[in-house]
């Protein structure tokens, strides 16, 4: 007896189209977006609390998201958090490809943008392609506090908490107090609860560990004698990672003429690493970069601060 053969039949690509359902398009564009979202929440170490106070989500609509349970989530809502992430949304409406039967929705994500060092939380903008008028409408509703400007406050005050360090550290602004870290730079670690980065530290300055923490505590006791006159702050309320319960929020700080950042550089009291961002006055990233690693190789040439340790010359 000739056994029957079975037919196969091609999948489209897509298990929702597969499996029939008449959102599919809808369904795969938010499990896209949802693969983007929880990429970036992981690459940022950001709890589940942090996030939720982010969003504006009980956690566990959070632990929701993580698990691809995105029954309560529209792809307005999820783009709407990519911008809380300081990701910008692109949307291009374009003729659809030959071949295919009716337009597609598909998400991608572009490169960092050229001559960028270390890009702050979504500075990658993404890019959202799709032929369905539909999409479009959404850049109509993203609010205008989506879009991360820079906001600029006077007569801050610095906050002594224990957790503050040279580059990490709590102020107040008028009203509104909150966990100010900040851009270009990085100082020693103050105390032994990330060794690993103790360890890194030390050898980029060639010190000991205890030198490392050392200069932490004394560069947390200048930025605290150097904040106690008013001071300003520069921020577009970027998240940044970070163990604290609390969220951080990236930020510049200018006190007495002078850009704190800077002032730590050229004392020897931070190194030039981290999170960069064009400056309120225009000032590409890069070119400030430059011009912090001409002040670390001054203060390491002039054995100033953790450099009057080092074994590196």
């Amino acid at each position: 007896m000739r056994k029957k053969r079975e037919s196969v039949e091609a999948g489209t690509g897509s298990v929702f189209v597969d499996l029939g359902l008449a959102d599919a398009g809808e369904r795969k564009l938010r499990v896209q977006l949802a693969m983007r979202l929880n990429e970036l929440i992981s690459e940022h170490s950001l709890t589940q609390a942090k996030v939720a106070l982010l969003f504006g989500i009980p956690q566990p609509h959070v632990s929701e998201l993580k698990n691809y349970k995105l029954s309560r989530f529209s792809s307005e809502r999820l783009l709407r958090f990519l911008t809380l992430l300081d990701h910008d949304v692109e949307i291009i409406i374009r003729p659809k490809a030959k071949g295919h039967p009716a337009g597609l929705v598909s998400v991608s994500v572009a490169g960092a943008p050229p001559n960028q060092t270390k890009p702050e939380i979504g500075s990658a903008p993404m890019l959202i392609r799709s032929t369905a008028l539909l999409f479009a409408v959404l850049c109509c509703h993203a609010s205008a506090a989506d879009r991360k400007d820079w906001e600029q406050h006077s007569h801050c005050r610095y906050i002594d908490q224990k957790y503050n360090d040279g580059d990490s550290f709590k102020v107040s602004c008028g009203v509104k107090e909150h966990i100010l870290r900040l851009y270009y730079v990085d100082t020693p670690e103050s105390n032994l609860s990330n060794s690993s980065r103790v360890a890194e530290q030390a050898a980029y300055f060639g010190v000991t560990s205890n030198e490392v923490l050392s200069t932490g505590e004394a560069a947390a006791r200048r930025v605290r004698q150097l904040l106690q006159e008013p001071f300003s702050v520069s921020t577009k309320w970027s998240v940044a990672g970070g163990r604290s319960k609390e969220l951080r929020y990236y930020g510049l700080v200018d006190v007495g003429g002078r850009r704190l950042a800077e002032i730590l550089v050229s004392e020897g009291l931070a190194r030039t690493k981290g999170v960069v961002v064009r400056l309120p006055s225009g000032e590409k990233a890069t070119d400030y970069l430059s011009k912090l690693r001409g002040m670390e190789r001054e203060a390491r040439n002039q054995r100033k601060g953790i450099w009057a340790h080092s074994r590196m010359r």
